[in-house]
């Protein structure tokens, strides 16, 4: 498969600040995989526990859980482990940190690794992509917290001895590139443009269509959890959280301990927008409700003026969503199929972009939102918190 990789949409790059965020009263901690099979919780009602403590084995499809601040479980569901937080960040008696890693084997270095649910992907190649991954994100999280993310690459490169490591910045991405140059890596400019930050699409720009085998790409989010396991001993029970609304030139970054409510992310950052996406612009989707706790992989928050549905008229056979996609699709016939229930193989080539509903001049829906009242995504269930 050849994918148009040169993109659409330019992206730049808003500036970000961190944000101080004040502890959660409560947090509702995921335990449910993929394919809703929930862990059985090591823990039990009323009982005590610390940060980074393990409350249950990882369900088909996801990691380990663990408890992302200290404080006695108030509540277990089928799908959350609600923990009432005491502020006191306590350490699982258990943990440890490593001044240093030059002590450590490959061995021992992986199989901290897996202990702590900080598994990366594995290649040969491996891919840091630092590209903003669409309009009105940014790159704040690699730029912040640059130190980490290339202790973290160190640390992978030890473990795993790839072949091959590549860092792929946009052009735009000015103080990104200073930085890796910095740290002794020469990154790879692209262009940047949307959705060239797409797994699919970045590979094929970095080797030129053709693609090598083996391939492992990671995210900054991903090499700052493997710094945190060895050199700070915590799993990865922080999420940072991008914020950005209409009214703000700059996107506000916020730590968050896995299983924060939403809310008291928009009401630190002092957000009261009516609608509210999980994720950008462009492939976000309604925040199903503000107690929504944050989970690991929730990077976008974006707040948007209520604005009146549009109501899509039929489709115009203008071509424009074939023009854009970047998978050579032919989006209307996929929209069409989908209404009709019928199967095509084409739709596994989908990268769900939303380039061609951006550019639908009939108002139409992605074909994989189709015939639905709400898209399901999920970022987690409400929470037992409430």
């Amino acid at each position: 498969m050849s994918y148009r990789t040169r993109g659409v949409l330019p992206v730049p790059v808003p500036a970000a600040r961190f944000l101080p965020l004040p502890p959660p009263e409560l947090v509702a901690i995921p335990h449910c995989g993929e394919l809703s099979l929930a862990a059985r919780p090591f823990v039990r009602e009323g009982e005590r526990v610390f940060l980074g403590q393990r409350l249950a084995d990882g369900a088909e499809g996801c990691e380990p859980v663990f408890a992302s601040v200290s404080g006695r479980v108030r509540t277990l569901t089928q799908t959350h482990i609600v923990v009432e937080n005491d502020g006191l960040d306590e350490r699982r008696p258990d943990g440890s940190a490593c001044a240093t890693a030059d002590g450590l084997s490959p061995a021992a270095l992986r199989e901290l690794f897996r202990e702590l649910g900080a598994l990366p992907p594995v290649g040969r190649i491996v891919v840091v992509n630092a590209l903003v991954p669409e309009p009105g994100m940014d790159d704040g999280l690699f730029c912040r917290e640059y130190e980490r993310v290339f202790s973290g690459l160190r640390l992978y490169l030890r473990a795993y001895e790839p072949a091959r490591a590549v860092v792929a910045v946009g052009r735009r991405q000015q103080t990104a590139r200073r930085l890796a140059e910095q740290c002794g890596f020469a990154p790879a400019l692209l262009a940047g443009r949307y959705p060239q930050a797409m797994e699919p699409l970045l590979l094929e720009s970095l080797f030129g269509g053709r693609v090598p085998e083996g391939c492992a790409v990671l995210r900054p989010e991903a090499l700052c959890a493997l710094s945190g396991a060895v050199y700070e001993g915590l799993p990865p029970v922080f999420q940072t959280v991008s914020l950005s609304a209409p009214d703000k030139p700059w996107n506000r970054l916020l730590r968050a301990p896995v299983g924060t409510p939403v809310e008291h992310l928009l009401r630190a950052a002092g957000e009261a927008w009516p609608v509210t996406l999980c994720g950008g612009v462009m492939t976000g989707l309604p925040l199903p409700a503000r107690r929504t706790p944050v989970t690991r992989g929730l990077r976008q928050l974006t707040c948007l003026e209520a604005q009146e549905p549009l109501r899509p008229s039929p489709c115009l056979r203008c071509s424009r969503c074939a023009g854009v996609c970047p998978a050579g699709l032919f989006p209307a016939l996929l929209r069409q199929s989908a209404q009709r229930k019928l199967r095509l193989r084409a739709r596994e080539l989908c990268l769900r972009c939303g380039l061609c509903a951006w550019v639908c001049p009939a108002g139409l829906p992605c074909w994989y939102q189709s015939g639905r009242k709400e898209a399901a995504h999920d970022v987690g269930a409400v929470s037992a918190a409430g």
